[in-house]
């Protein structure tokens, strides 16, 4: 999973490091996208744990006790004074709005190909369309405690874990459909080409037939990229789920193995434990939880935006 979360990353990275050497408007485009997030991320930060439950500030409390506790075991004493909650919450808003910068890109792309869902003769292909846009914004409200959770946990008398796995395994269904409509969104990128021809005639002027064998090979060469764009943010919200889902399930201690590398396994087995001692559960489970909420929230948000940008853009 690790591994998986690095690559995406990577990805991610690397494709905004490609648009920011255009001459285009893709910098300021993305600088301003990483303001208004990292606005957002820090009024969300100041949000109440009464409004938007996460667990972050238990969690770092534990987090705080857990590390006292470990240098008193291993006679480690250390004079560091740890930031405060709302240091930490500043902390988490930069991480949050430069981690939503990677998604601008993707978020757009995937906005600019549902408006051309939207338009398609299947009622179907409209609907999936209406999917993919509407359930990850309603499952993101699922964590405003006032709206959701005192509702199902009172009313309906759901425990916490089970809320918390059912919000997860939601979002991994939604998640798995949007991965298997991303062909739809292909063939509605390659039909851009014959979109293009299509606007082309109501343009004045000419225009060589160069530009024209360009922009549509373009058009083909660049659907690569365009499926990684839809791809790797679902992946990347599906890796940090299953992360989220694992740590229910983490066991406290490593069997012995009875084998040649049984040598190897207590070394693993002491840094495990030493890893959960600094890092507790809770701890764990709330950074895990917010940075899916995030995610699925903000990459939401621009792909409406950029939805709404081009279904005005094309009528008008």
């Amino acid at each position: 999973s690790v591994i998986v979360l690095f690559y995406c990353v990577k990805f991610l990275f690397y494709m905004v490091t490609v648009y920011l050497q255009l001459k285009g408007g893709e910098r300021a485009l993305c600088g301003l996208t990483t303001f208004i997030l990292f606005t957002l991320a820090l009024i969300t930060s100041m949000t109440p744990e009464k409004v938007l439950d996460f667990g972050l500030e238990a969690g770092y409390k534990d987090m705080i006790v857990a590390c006292k506790e470990f240098g008193n075991k291993t006679g480690v004493k250390t004079e560091v004074d740890f930031m405060s909650v709302k240091a930490y919450r500043g902390v988490l808003a930069v991480l949050s709005a430069l981690t939503s910068t990677l998604l601008t890109f993707p978020s757009i792309r995937l906005g600019q190909l549902n408006t051309r869902l939207l338009n398609s003769p299947s009622s179907l292909v409209q609907l999936l369309a209406h999917f993919n846009m509407l359930a990850p914004l309603i499952l993101s409200f699922s964590w405003v405690k006032p709206l959701v959770k005192e509702h199902l946990m009172t009313q309906v008398n759901m425990s916490e874990y089970s809320l918390e796995r059912l919000q997860v395994l939601l979002i991994l269904v939604t998640m798995v459909i949007r991965m298997l409509t991303v062909k739809l969104y292909t063939q509605h990128h390659l039909n851009g080409a014959s979109y293009f021809m299509e606007n082309l005639k109501r343009e004045a002027g000419k225009i060589s037939y160069k530009q024209i064998q360009a922009k549509i090979s373009y058009t083909f060469q660049y659907s690569g990229v365009v499926v990684l764009q839809l791809l790797t943010p679902c992946i990347l919200i599906v890796e940090l789920c299953l992360i989220l889902l694992s740590l229910h399930f983490i066991p406290s201690t490593i069997p012995q193995a009875h084998t040649k590398t049984s040598q190897i396994v207590p070394s693993i087995n002491e840094f495990t434990s030493q890893f959960r001692s600094i890092f507790p559960l809770s701890f764990l489970k709330s950074v895990h939880g917010y940075f899916i909420w995030w995610l699925l929230s903000s990459s939401t948000a621009v792909s409406l935006l950029s939805s709404g940008y081009y279904h005005l853009a094309t009528t008008a």
